[in-house]
């Protein structure tokens, strides 16, 4: 699996450390050209970054901050376009009774 990571103008991605030949990491990358060539889009749930995820067709992994971000993983998990592994932990420390017995 190839994974391509963008951090922001904020940070430099030396600061990373050294990555496995797989991994490419930088400030920023034109969605078009990155959307392109992805199976996955696993991001923060913006308006423009799921907008742009949807009109290429492309499922989502979505780990909302703040702002919008909540709102729109929470619909698109309702539409099936996204889903948001936050939500799954939360519904599940919510109701314990859910899991296996071991695990209460």
């Amino acid at each position: 699996m190839d994974v391509v990571a963008t951090v922001g103008q904020g940070t430099d991605p030396a600061d990373l450390g050294p990555q496995p030949t797989n991994v490419r990491v930088e400030r920023f990358l034109p969605q078009g050209d990155v959307l392109s060539a992805v199976d996955l889009v696993v991001s923060h749930g913006g308006s423009g970054s799921l907008m742009a995820t949807l009109a290429h067709g492309l499922p989502s992994l979505l780990l909302p901050l703040g702002a919008d971000q909540p709102h729109n993983a929470m619909r698109a998990g309702e539409l099936g376009t996204g889903d948001n592994p936050r939500r799954h932990h939360r519904d599940a420390r919510r109701d314990r009774s859910s899991l296996p017995r071991g695990a209460r």
